[in-house]
């Protein structure tokens, strides 16, 4: 059980820490939009991540599913910071 636990939690970070920071590269106007967006949509979000690893059957399977949501965040913030 704890390894879905640090699996859901970590990846939940990663992603909904990520995807505001991302925003902010692109459009820096929205940096206030951005914060409001991790405070009020990103806690949820981080919620269904680890609930969604919660669900596996396995400690691998866990953390394949956090990886599926937390590598596309990881990717997006790449382009956003290096562009």
């Amino acid at each position: 059980m704890w390894h879905k636990t640090f699996a859901g939690f970590s990846c939940g970070l990663i992603t909904i820490t990520l995807l505001p920071s991302s925003l902010i590269h692109f459009y820096y106007d929205l940096r206030a939009l951005s914060a409001a967006l991790f405070m009020t949509v990103g806690l949820t979000g981080w919620a269904c991540i680890m609930t969604y690893c919660y669900g596996a059957g396995s400690p691998k399977a866990a953390w394949l599913r956090g990886l599926y949501c937390a590598a596309p965040s990881v990717l997006i913030y790449l382009i956003a910071f290096f562009t």
